[in-house]
Formats: C-alpha cells, structure tokens, sequence
C-alpha cells in the first residue's frame, strides 16, 4: 500500500487521461487481487492521484526546503550583522584617535576616507574568510538533511548568490 509509481510518460498526455489511465489499472488490479475479507492493507489503492514529480516532491519536502532556506537567511544576515558590529567596534575604539586628528586639522572628507577604505579591508576579508568556509559549511549542512529529501541534482554555491552577499 505505500508504493510511488513514478512512470515516464513520453508522449505527454494530460494530466486527466493519465488519471483515467490509472484508474482503469487500479480497477484491473482490484479484479485481480480481491484481497483476503477481513485482512487489512490487502487490496489495491483504492484511490490513485496522478500529480506532477516536482509537485509531489515539494509537498514531501516543502518543510525541509523552507527551514534550510531560513536557516541559510539567517547564517547570512548573523554574518552580515557580525561584520558590521566589528566595523563600529573598530570605530568606537578610534574614537579618540579620530578626535585628534580631527584637532590636529585633519579635514572630515579625509576621516570618512579613511574609515571607510578600514571598512572595505574588514569587509573584504569577512566576504572572503565566509567564501572560503562556505562550501566546507554546506558540505556539513548537506550530511544533516533527511534521507528522505530528494535532491535534482547536488547541491553547489551560486556564483550570483555569492557575489549578491559580498
């Protein structure tokens, strides 16, 4: 009773000739194997649904998908909000460096230079240190997803999605 029938269907019927198609093979089976009166789980289906693979996949698997993809958002806004909490940290500690300079007559267009070109160094290594871990991260997150999760094809870092974070 707990069979899927995943068949390739080359001429591309519609979806209700497919139904009517394995209604009539439910039936034919049901004449077949009356099954055993008063035995449960003996006879055939007695309802069949045809559905698309990718939408029966994602109905088994909707929950899965969907906590991965939060947990993905969240890893990535922690890393955002991490990089950014150092960089004000990295701030807050010049805070006296930058007084000085500026009573020493530094000019605000040269401070703002300067903190911002330390923020690109703090940035930069952070989009690479988070590059470079990425695929050992996935690799760890790949080994704790269910056996029962279907996968199309495996799981790779999107060069769009990556340069999009950076």
């Amino acid at each position: 009773r707990a069979y899927t029938v995943i068949p390739h269907v080359p001429d591309s019927p519609t979806r209700a000739d497919l139904q009517s198609r394995l209604h009539v093979a439910t039936l034919t089976l049901a004449q077949k194997f009356p099954g055993t009166p008063g035995k449960a789980f003996t006879r055939p289906y007695d309802v069949t649904t045809v559905m698309p693979i990718d939408q029966a996949l994602r109905s088994t698997s909707r929950e899965t998908f969907s906590l991965v993809f939060a947990a993905a958002g969240a890893l990535v806004l922690l890393a955002c909000l991490n990089v950014t909490g150092l960089a004000a940290a990295r701030v807050q500690d010049r805070r006296h460096e930058l007084t000085l300079r500026r009573a020493l007559g530094g000019r605000g267009g040269d401070l703002v230079r300067l903190l911002a070109a330390e923020s690109v160094v703090i940035v930069t290594t952070g989009a690479v240190a988070g590059l470079a871990l990425s695929v050992p991260l996935m690799n760890a997150a790949t080994a704790l997803l269910p056996d029962t999760l279907v996968l199309f094809r495996p799981l790779e870092i999107d060069v769009r999605v990556a340069a999009f974070v950076v």
